[in-house]
């Protein structure tokens, strides 16, 4: 039993090794591998045996498995990576271990989210919404900044895709305010990527507040934001985002100048589709719009004896 839990151990870390690979080079290949790592795992990892142990593999084969649907889309990677994390919250319970009980939660939201919208499915993402909630009684600011900043900026996300359903403003006040939150703990010089991020989600809740209320004080903040996102979004080191948020930020500019009556604004930079153009022939498409953006997830790297 002690041989199997030790080659249990060793698989494990591999998967988490071929996992962060997978990830950093885009490579389905990889990631595939770290989830075969990951059910090797569980078959050497009884639950009745090693609960917790068990409950971290779940959580790493649901990364794992995350990871692979944004390669390789569909819905089949995201619906076990949503099963993979409710069976580890069977024992990461929030009394029992509630650091752990968090993370999952925060990891299974952002599984929600991105099926939620695959799927235009209010309800999931309302789930979504509930688990970064439940995340948040345990992350608090002063105790977990980082983390707590992880769920806020998440948390961002599932409200910016339930606004998708409304045409009100309440959920998107809300958004913005998650996402100011998460931004005074992202500083552009700790954490420049996470700063990026969530500034261009910001920007592009801005830019829909100003195009519902045709506020153009909303319109001016959604344009600074995504400036903002474009200072670490430099073209050179990363050509998809930087045709993201210079598409988002030619949008509001035009928005912008329909609601000040500033045609040169409406106009806005005729070079953009072809510049954007020239990135999309050498990389994959890139997400233009106001969408959700990149989610914050947690591995479980840490074994349990």
């Amino acid at each position: 039993m002690k041989d199997d839990l030790n080659w249990a151990a060793a698989q494990n870390n591999l998967g988490n090794v071929l996992s962060k690979i997978g990830e950093r080079e885009s490579d389905p290949k990889r990631l595939n591998e770290a989830v075969a790592a990951m059910r090797a795992t569980l078959e050497k990892r009884p639950r009745h045996k090693v609960p917790l142990d068990w409950a971290s593999s779940q959580n790493n084969l649901g990364l794992a498995l995350y990871a692979l649907s944004e390669r390789e889309p569909g819905g089949e990677h995201l619906a076990q990576a949503e099963a993979a994390y409710r069976l580890a919250l069977e024992e990461y319970t929030r009394q029992k271990t509630p650091v752990e009980w968090a993370m999952v939660e925060n990891n299974l939201g952002n599984t929600l989210v991105t099926f939620g919208i695959q799927l235009n499915d209010k309800a999931r993402i309302n789930q979504a919404a509930d688990a970064f909630r439940a995340a948040l009684e345990v992350r608090t600011r002063d105790t977990f900044p980082v983390s707590w900043a992880t769920s806020r900026l998440n948390l961002g996300n599932a409200l910016s895709g339930i606004a998708r359903f409304d045409m009100g403003t309440g959920t998107l006040e809300e958004a913005a305010a998650a996402y100011d939150d998460a931004l005074t703990v992202f500083t552009r010089q700790r954490f420049p990527m996470d700063w990026a991020s969530a500034q261009n989600n910001l920007g592009s809740i801005y830019q829909t507040l100003g195009q519902r209320t045709r506020d153009a004080a909303r319109l001016e903040q959604s344009a600074a934001a995504f400036q903002a996102a474009r200072q670490v979004y430099v073209r050179r080191k990363f050509p998809l985002d930087w045709a993201m948020s210079y598409y988002n930020l030619g949008n509001t500019l035009q928005l912008l100048g329909g609601v000040t009556d500033k045609p040169e604004l409406q106009r806005g930079d005729r070079r953009l589709p072809r510049r954007i153009a020239r990135v999309q022939t050498r990389h994959q498409p890139a997400a233009m719009g106001a969408e959700p953006g990149r989610p914050r997830l947690d591995a479980a790297l840490v074994e349990h004896e």
